[in-house]
């Protein structure tokens, strides 16, 4: 009996301990005042960011702490992606990751790195039970770094839906970043396209702001030395503008009124429009700016597009590119958000709206009013207003356009000669007449002929099979597993795709449009070894370095040797960089080193040198990292 008392006791108690650690407020992964550099939703090139960027200073090793008590799920360690990544499954059904680090800490560590030697390998994914590692909040796990696919030094940090994986805004659990100040807008267009369906099929495009103005001539004076002008300087982060009845555009005050009464140009429109901003946001002490949470746009006080960055599945994260202004984004990066929905975009963050947001006088006055707004996590906003009216000479005839033959919802597929394409059901978000050119071959390659394959401005949204015959009498029979798909997209985009081979037709998946061949790999990686000529000896503790590339296929496999021994190695591919740490694993004395690097196509090249290993008798003076 009273073993059964103390038993109910034990659960009771467990079970309040769950609920105290759901309930447990969540804490930043980073001590201090969080800086973001990145938030969630934001326009990235082929998806959206899927959580908020940590800024460390620009510096690698900064303690990353867990955010709130749990265990780790999953490790992983990649050369690209998110490089060195963390998964924390925590009470109440969430997961949170910890990407790009430099290293886990103890005894994270540890555990990982019996499973490298355990399987001989880099790059693993490794998932766990709930009892071998638990973590308590604030506990560090790991160190921040520059892994993967990262373009600085900064913890990437997100929050999942343990079960279904959606990805989470973290800003909704707790982790809210200072900020009081207002968004800004950097640009604002008005786009008028042949309607839904038609969104890449831009036929007038009027600028709204920033405003075209004649530059005004301004004599220089000399500034007295230790006077400051009185003047408040405009800039981005300051866009406030005097009235003036030329202005595209007014600001609105918080309540939707013009900031001034003067008459400003009503915008006529020929035919349907969406308007495309550029919006950033800045938190209180940091400098770099960071996308929007929310956009919403109005016409006659009636909301026609909503956009708020909460949730959605990473299945959905290419739904950005329909977005985004997508050659915008390959040509120079910029995060142009396109207030429309293509029929083709199931992307769950669109909140209320009507006629897929695009903008058309509604006929019920002479002119409707169109308000845009901009707000950050925080409720702070800023709104800009313009009229619009029907233009009374109606569609342009100069300006005809062709009807549209698929829509993104159904399936297509075309043969030209002996090209062949196969397009699934949902991988275009607009309709589209679909084009094949045949083109010439280019230099080198086996391909019978180059193909043109629809227009490289169009963005895809996931993979479709293309099928291309190979040049005949060109290929030997035994180079057939060296030969890759080339596609050339936009501006200098190219990917080299493997596939597989039926007759004399190769068979590949391909991922956007734009133009097609067959190209021969036949040559290996290089290696170049970053050690010394004359350093025949080295330490336990310290590191080599080598640079590894492959022109065509890309790296598959990395082995390094200390005689019979396998050595550890770490693999960054956006440097084309191999680290090979000498640690206690590697046998001391006169050992026979060999790095063997192979690509995706079978080419390998193997390097061999002497290195004598010494035991570490006193601190290591290990030069930087490359």
């Amino acid at each position: 009996m009273r073993w059964c008392w103390f038993r109910n006791l034990g659960v009771l108690v467990g079970s309040l301990w769950g609920l105290y650690a759901e309930a447990q407020p969540w804490i930043h992964p980073i001590a201090g005042r969080p800086l973001s550099s990145g938030v969630f939703g934001e326009l990235r090139t082929n998806h959206l960011h899927s959580g908020l960027d940590y800024r460390t200073g620009s510096e690698i090793g900064v303690p990353i702490l867990a955010v709130a008590n749990g265990h780790v799920a999953r490790i992983k360690t990649s050369a690209t992606g998110y490089g060195l990544a963390l998964y924390l499954d925590h009470p109440g059904g969430y997961t949170t990751v910890y990407a790009h680090l430099d290293r886990y800490a103890s005894p994270i560590a540890e555990w990982m790195k019996a499973r490298h030697y355990q399987y001989l390998q880099f790059e693993l994914d490794m998932t766990l039970n709930p009892h071998e590692l638990p973590v308590k909040q604030g506990q560090i796990i790991g160190y921040s770094g520059n892994s993967g696919g990262s373009g600085g030094p900064h913890l990437h940090f997100e929050v999942r839906h343990t079960l279904s994986e959606d990805i989470l805004n973290p800003q909704h659990f707790g982790l809210r970043l200072i900020d009081h100040a207002a968004p800004f807008v950097q640009s604002m267009q008005l786009v008028q396209i042949p309607g839904i369906g038609y969104s890449d099929e831009v036929l007038e495009r009027t600028v709204l702001y920033p405003d075209q103005e004649p530059a005004a001539k301004v004599r220089s004076k000399k500034k007295r030395k230790g006077k400051r002008s009185s003047k408040r300087k405009r800039t981005a982060s300051n866009p406030q503008r005097k009235p003036n009845p030329n202005k595209a555009t007014y600001l609105l005050t918080q309540e939707g009124y013009p900031v001034d009464t003067l008459k400003h140009p009503t915008h006529l429109l020929r035919y349907p429009a969406y308007l495309e901003l550029m919006a950033r946001d800045r938190q209180d002490s940091n400098e770099l700016t960071t996308g929007v949470y929310r956009i919403v746009i109005l016409q006659n006080r009636d909301t026609v597009y909503e956009f708020r960055a909460d949730r959605f599945h990473f299945d959905q994260t290419r739904y950005g590119n329909s977005v985004m202004d997508y050659v915008a984004r390959i040509k120079d990066r910029s995060q142009k958000h396109r207030c429309q929905r293509s029929p083709g975009n199931f992307l769950p963050m669109f909140g209320n709206t009507k006629r897929n947001g695009l903008l058309f006088p509604s006929g019920q006055g002479p002119m409707d009013s169109v308000q845009a707004w901009c707000y950050d996590f925080n409720g702070n906003s800023i709104g800009y207003g313009f009229t619009i009216a029907a233009d009374s000479l109606g569609p342009s005839t100069t300006k005809a356009y062709h009807p549209r033959t698929h829509a993104p919802h159904q399936g297509l597929s075309r043969t030209v000669g002996g090209f062949k394409v196969n397009i699934p059901p949902g991988t275009v978000y607009d309709s589209i007449s679909l084009q094949i050119k045949t083109l010439p071959p280019s230099l080198g390659a086996v391909s019978q002929h180059e193909y043109l394959l629809h227009d490289p401005r169009i963005p895809v949204h996931q993979a479709f099979e293309v099928r291309l015959p190979a040049k005949p009498g060109r290929l030997h029979p035994c180079l057939r597993n060296k030969v890759l798909l080339r596609t050339r997209g936009l501006s200098g985009q190219i990917a080299h795709l493997s596939g597989r081979w039926e007759g004399d037709h190769y068979h590949a998946q391909a991922k956007m449009f734009g133009r097609l061949d067959l190209v021969l790999d036949t040559v290996p990686p290089t290696i170049r070894s970053l050690l010394k000529p004359k350093e025949l000896r080295r330490q336990r503790g310290q590191s080599l370095y080598f640079r590894i590339q492959d022109g065509v296929a890309g790296i598959a496999d990395y082995r390094f040797c200390a005689g019979d021994a396998w050595i550890l190695p770490a693999y960054d591919a956006k440097n084309n960089l191999l680290e090979i740490r000498l640690d206690e694993c590697i046998p001391l004395g006169k050992q026979s080193m060999e790095l063997l690097v192979t690509d995706k196509v079978g080419n390998s090249r193997v390097h061999r040198f002497p290195l004598e290993i010494e035991d570490a008798v006193r601190p290591i003076d290990n030069p930087p990292k490359p």
